[in-house]
């Protein structure tokens, strides 16, 4: 199973509508896709998802890292997954959307070789993967009572709602959502670092607990440790970390800082399925609840959040904004009952024609 030859190209994913949060609107995901062969043919593939700004990764940066990486990798056994991460730390360690689109791939040709799915291979089956609900940023009172509709209806639970500096504005969506909902459901606010400092923050925070709120993401800063744990000291709601935690490293950090309740685990963030389950053991010995979160990945990248989360107890998924996608490659995803599921399990990443993938290498 050694590795023969990697490749990776730019890959731009339509949405089906813009998605706004608080530092910006996507009209479409400039992301890269990467193409795995070893010895014996089999070959696997992965998604670099790269729009994130507070990475400064590009789809280019990705593909380009994956290129400046190959040559060390070509020759080493794709289960040799300790050792290709180590190699890929030491040339590029901030280039965790290029990691994430590699380990993907490596973790499909172990899977296929074995004949199991990705989960099996991180340990565990056995978690449903419960979505939560998004509410993008400027939703209108008007458009709110249709997506709060179709998603109970869907059988959703949790809903989270992306806020900025329209603080009046936001709170009065936040109120009219929380009439909509009935006991039970849970409402979370995600700033995405909007409040500069932590008193801004916490002023704004106080006025949501009221509304109904929760649970809020990254109040503050992402490198500001010290404003993001004064923060959690002086609100009631559950605080969770996000852009604050890409590493274990950063995990134990945070753990030791005594700075968030949960953390927000993205595989584009930490660097994929094998890198993740490193933070996610180190927020267990903290005591920390981890949520897996989403960077609006195309289909090759909802897989492996699929297969992550079946492998480990999350307090939530934030997989819905999928629906964004325009024309996804059907690869048997399906959302039920505030469930997201495969139509059939197969080995790898799951997916039963890899024809369109391979024709974006060709």
């Amino acid at each position: 199973m050694k590795i023969r030859k990697i490749d990776a190209v730019c890959q731009d994913i339509p949405l089906s509508r813009p998605f706004a949060f608080a530092s910006g609107t996507l009209d479409y995901l400039p992301y890269a896709w990467v193409r795995v062969e070893t010895e014996d043919g089999s070959v696997g593939y992965g998604e670099c998802p790269t729009y994130w700004d507070p990475s400064g990764e590009t789809q280019l940066a990705a593909v380009g890292a994956i290129q400046h990486i190959t040559p060390m990798l070509v020759g080493v056994d794709a289960f040799d997954m300790e050792r290709i991460f180590e190699l890929f730390d030491r040339v590029a360690y901030g280039a965790f959307a290029a990691k994430c689109g590699l380990d993907m791939a490596l973790f499909d040709i172990v899977g296929k070789h074995l004949g199991v799915p990705a989960h099996i291979l991180l340990g565990g089956s056995s978690y449903a993967v419960n979505v939560n609900a998004v509410i993008p940023l400027n939703t209108s009172k008007q458009h709110l009572e249709e997506l709060v509709s179709a998603y109970l209806e869907d059988g959703h639970k949790v809903f989270k709602v992306k806020v900025g500096t329209n603080t009046d504005k936001e709170l009065d969506l936040v109120r009219c959502l929380s009439g909509l909902l009935s006991d039970g459901c849970i409402i979370f606010i995600d700033a995405n670092q909007a409040w500069r400092d932590p008193k801004t923050a916490i002023r704004a925070i106080h006025q949501f607990e009221d509304a109904g709120a929760q649970w809020v993401e990254q109040p503050t800063l992402a490198q500001d440790v010290d404003g993001l744990r004064e923060v959690k000291m002086a609100v009631k709601l559950s605080v969770i970390a996000d852009e604050s935690v890409y590493s274990p490293i950063d995990a134990m950090r945070l753990t030791r800082a005594q700075a968030a309740d949960l953390f927000n685990v993205k595989l584009a963030k930490c660097g994929g399925m094998y890198l993740g389950k490193k933070l996610f053991a180190v927020a267990q010995a903290g005591n920390i609840r981890c949520m897996l979160g989403s960077m609006i990945e195309s289909s090759l990248g909802m897989l492996a959040n699929y297969h992550f989360a079946r492998a480990h107890p999350m307090v939530t998924c934030g997989l819905s904004a999928y629906s964004y996608i325009a024309n996804p490659v059907d690869v048997g995803i399906a959302f039920r009952n505030g469930q997201m599921m495969l139509e059939k399990e197969l080995p790898g990443l799951g997916y039963s024609d890899p024809t369109p993938f391979e024709q974006a290498f060709t």
